[in-house]
């Protein structure tokens, strides 16, 4: 048995803002807030908004990093319904697995990031993937295993396009 010092910190204290946002305690009335904030802000507006939960050191890290690997990331260029499927023409012609779509991105891997870069850390945090669970209503949620596509950092240049379901989104400028 090895000896704990208390208080414990967790491995991505760096990277969340743990006063406004302590994920890591979800005993605590606070965290319990924050997840029924959460719960109410799916409802009513189909996303949940967590401004400031990442630190400013971190966000700035992350961004460093995606500079850093971005020559490396993966290239994709096609065209494909929202399901990544073939297109289904007897669901219907408005239907998403009938929509053809195009998307030009790239992304980096998962086996490419640092096991110590604070976006790692947070992606492999079980607190972070209970907490997304409570604000779900789920009793547990898993991460992906898969040693390319668990987490990816998305790389949009000029040029660039993701499309889902007849929609889509083009990068007008370099980033990162």
């Amino acid at each position: 048995m090895t000896a704990t010092t208390w208080p414990w910190t967790p491995g991505y204290a760096d990277v969340v803002d743990l006063n406004r946002y302590p994920i890591g305690d979800p005993a605590s009335p606070a965290c319990r807030e924050l997840v029924r904030a959460c719960r109410d802000q799916l409802r009513g507006q189909g996303v949940a908004q967590l401004t400031g939960f990442l630190t400013p050191a971190a966000v700035s890290q992350m961004l460093a990093l995606a500079s850093q690997l971005a020559a490396q990331a993966w290239a994709s260029d096609q065209t494909h319904t929202a399901y990544f499927e073939p297109a289904d023409d007897s669901a219907g012609p408005d239907h998403p697995r009938a929509l053809l779509q195009h998307s030009a991105k790239k992304a980096i891997a998962y086996d490419q990031i640092p096991v110590g870069a604070p976006i790692r850390r947070l992606y492999e945090s079980d607190d972070l993937t209970a907490f997304i669970a409570a604000v779900l209503g789920k009793p547990v949620l898993y991460r992906s295993a898969d040693p390319l596509d668990a987490l990816e950092i998305a790389v949009f240049g000029d040029g660039a396009e993701l499309s889902w379901a007849g929609t889509s989104t083009t990068a007008s400028s370099r980033s990162p």
